[in-house]
Order: C-alpha cells, then structure tokens, then sequence
C-alpha cells in the first residue's frame, strides 16, 4: 500500500523521542516524496526541529491553560487534520496518545497488546504488530511497529540536521577553553529520583577523572542546577549554561564523553555518535541503554533491578553502583 500521508504520534516524554527516531528514519527511507507530520508536546516539538525528515511539526499543548482552551486547542488540531492521513503510527502506547491517533483517523496502527503500558489503548487501533519481546530494545520495538505496514530495516539512523551554536553558548566553550573531544560531561539530572546519583558520588566521579579531561557539570531544570552548584563549586569545576536543544544537541556531540542516567543527554549521546557511560538503576540498559559499542552502561543488579519505579525507600541499586567503573573506562580514553 502506498502511504501519501503519514502521520506519528509521540507526545512526549523527550528520551523517549529521540528513540523514535531511527523509526522516523526508517519511514523516510521507504517513502521519500511522502508527507510526514509528527504529533508531539510543546518541548518535544522544540526538540524535533533539530531532525530532518519531518514535513510538519504539530504542537499539542493539552497540559497548559484551563480545561476549555485545552478543549479548544485539541478541536483546531482536529480540525486542521483529522481525516487526512492514510495511515496514523501511535509510538507512545499510552491510552492518551491511542485516543489522540484514532481522533485523526481510522487508519491507526500501535504495539500489539502485550507490548502496551497500557493495554486498554490497543482498542483504539486498526491495526496492530506483531508481538515483540519487550526486554529488547525500545528503538527495535519502534522499527518492528512498522513491520506491519511494509517497512523494514536493522539499520539505526538518527535524522540529525546540521546545526549550528549560538553565539552565547560559543562564547562560553571559548571562555572555558572547551575543546572538542577534550572535555567530559557529567549530567546531574534525570527525571526521576531513582536514576539519580547523589552529590557524594558525582563529586567522587569528577575527582577521579584523569586531568587530561576538562570537566563539565550538565543540568536542565532548577532542581538540578541547584544539584550542580552542589557538585561543581569545589575544585573549580565547570557549569554549563542552560542550553536550548540545539546546543545541547552540539555541545553532547563535541565532547569525549558524557556520564548520565538514563535521560534524554545519554540518548543524544548515541544519535551523535559521542562515547557515553549509562548510569542504570531502575531503568534496563538493554532495553533502554546506549547501541554504540564504544560505549559502556554501568549496573548493580540487585534482586529488584529494573523495577521501572520512580519512587524507592532504599535506591540500593544506584546507592552502591561502582563508581571506579564509570571513571577506570573514561579514563582509559
């Protein structure tokens, strides 16, 4: 069949975004004179902008405002779009995301039911794939959607575009003397509480970095950029600015490495190629971990690893991770 229209939705979160990608990618190989529009929450659409292969960019900012400009919000959107497309790809598989894609057509497709977070969103699709073992990875879970409509690949490609630095983050890597492949990256943050390492042990992370490294404290939000002050006032340790996506997106890529939980910085790590170390607690590296093989994802496997919890009394499972793993592999080079 040929798909003239192709519409994805994935509205957040923006980890999970960029796994998409090489789906994305996937599709604009099969089909490329068709038009494809992606579905995505107002920061995912930021982030998006910074890939090619999407024709059109559709805020839906249904979390903002009263409940009846959301209302209204969701009725332009469907209004502008409902009815066009030939076929409609859920990569969220979330109850939301299925009611939202079957809104803009019939011709939907999502994850088989044994794939879904939540199964009650498998009743709002046409179609479905076929099953898929869910401890592998979510970028091969994404490309097996596409399976069902004809599309098929083991090739992993991020559509990046060529970007360019602002010229406020420029003068911050001229200030700070960052050279590319010369500095290493520790990212503070992570979403949830229970993939984060504690200011102790990102403190021992940067000390036993070898010299030959400059080193740079990473943060996105208030929370922790306070974490990074905490982290970065001794010993005269760099903190990055805030940075807009495209100069993270650069500034990952011109590092030598990048240490993080599993967040969105560790997976624009992979899309940009840059060696990164995985700090995996409750999350699967095998499911959710770095694809380059000059990478290298750090676990302590405990009898509930993998729990996939944002909240834990103990945190075991990141509280006695072995940091000499993390800094013996940087510093290897």
């Amino acid at each position: 069949m040929r798909y003239n229209n192709i519409a994805i939705v994935k509205l957040s979160a923006l980890g999970d975004i960029v796994h998409s990608l090489p789906a994305l990618a996937v599709i604009r190989s099969e089909y490329p004179s068709s038009s494809i529009t992606w579905f995505a929450e107002p920061r995912g659409a930021e982030l998006l902008r910074n890939f090619s292969g999407i024709d059109n960019i559709v805020r839906v900012d249904l979390k903002t405002g009263s409940i009846l400009n959301r209302f209204r919000n969701l009725l332009k959107i469907l209004s502008d779009h409902r009815g066009k497309f030939d076929i409609i790809i859920d990569f969220q598989g979330l109850l939301k995301s299925a009611v939202f894609a079957r809104l803009l057509g019939k011709n939907t497709l999502g994850f088989n039911k044994t794939n879904l977070k939540e199964p009650a969103a498998g009743f709002f699709y046409r179609e479905t794939s076929s099953p898929f073992e869910n401890k592998n990875h979510v970028i091969r879970k994404n490309i097996h959607l596409l399976s069902f409509a004809g599309f098929f690949s083991d090739d992993i490609v991020y559509p990046l575009k060529a970007l360019s630095f602002t010229r406020t983050t420029e003068q911050f890597l001229k200030n700070a003397v960052l050279e590319p492949g010369k500095y290493v990256i520790l990212n503070v943050g992570g979403g949830w509480d229970t993939k984060l390492l504690s200011v102790v042990q990102n403190k021992k992370i940067l000390s036993d970095i070898d010299s030959k490294y400059k080193k740079v404290v990473l943060w996105g939000n208030n929370s922790e950029e306070e974490k990074a002050d905490l982290v970065s006032k001794e010993n005269g340790i760099i903190k990055a600015p805030f940075l807009n996506f495209t100069d993270l997106i650069l500034f990952i890529s011109n590092a030598g490495f990048i240490i993080s939980a599993d967040s969105l910085p560790l997976h624009i790590a992979d899309a940009t190629g840059t060696r990164s170390v995985g700090i995996f607690g409750p999350t699967s590296p095998a499911r959710n971990g770095t694809l380059n093989k000059e990478s290298l994802s750090v676990v302590k496997e405990i009898d509930c690893s993998f729990c996939y919890k944002r909240k834990c009394s103990h945190k075991s499972c990141i509280e006695e991770l072995d940091i000499s793993r993390i800094t013996d592999f940087v510093n290897r080079g």
